[in-house]
């Protein structure tokens, strides 16, 4: 009996990552990400209102990307990495409880503090560093948050993989706005060629693009 009711649920684990994954897969912004991050670990946890944070390394602090059942209306959008709510959960990098918030109301623009707890659950890199934070508010107890280690790796891969992308086409927008480069194939046939070698040039890529170098004679 026991063993059935544990392979139900590991089946059900099971198939709850792989729809994330495929959702996070066909995303195309770190808000899609966000959206349907804290949406999947809201509904895991079964906890009544979720935010989801990414952290600015450069600023040196929390950027509200997401929300669950809740209006970002009135929240703060930016939140400092000495904010005394977030501050064990960020040194220590591991979950913090809180089981009486007080002011929360004032807070949050929520209907009443009373009974309410919050959780805050770090986001980490295979490094172990931040990369994100969400935030629940809930009221009896928080569930299932022992077992949503495969979630937050998945999350943090998505996250990771769409910050390097960013990375990665904002190098190549800049060498191709500034760097006199081309580049041929086995035939030495022009398939590349930057903005910069366009201007110096004075052709086209439409112009280049299939022709040998000498062209440039």
């Amino acid at each position: 009996m026991f063993f059935n009711i544990f392979k139900k649920k590991q089946l059900k684990t099971a198939q709850f990552i792989n729809e994330l994954y495929a959702k996070l897969n066909n995303c195309h912004s770190l808000k899609e990400i966000s959206d349907i991050s804290i949406s999947f670990l809201s509904q895991n946890l079964s906890v009544s209102t979720g935010l989801f944070y990414i952290l600015d390394n450069q600023n040196k602090q929390l950027n509200l990307s997401a929300t669950y059942n809740i209006s970002a209306k009135n929240l703060r959008f930016n939140i400092d990495l000495e904010d005394s709510m977030f501050i064990d959960s960020l040194q220590n990098k591991n979950i913090k409880i809180f089981n009486n918030i007080e002011n929360l109301e004032s807070k949050f623009n929520i209907f009443s503090p009373y009974g309410m707890k919050m959780a805050i659950i770090p986001i980490l890199d295979e490094y172990k560093n931040i990369i994100a934070v969400s935030q629940f508010i809930y009221m009896d107890s928080l569930e299932n948050y022992n077992d949503i280690s495969d979630v937050l790796n998945i999350i943090a891969e998505h996250i990771i993989k769409y910050q390097k992308n960013k990375e990665n086409k904002n190098y190549f927008n800049l060498l191709n706005k500034y760097i006199i480069t081309s580049t041929t194939n086995k035939d030495g046939i022009i398939n590349f060629a930057s903005d910069a070698f366009c201007n110096v040039s004075g052709y086209t890529k439409l112009e280049l693009i299939g022709k040998s170098h000498n062209i440039l004679k």
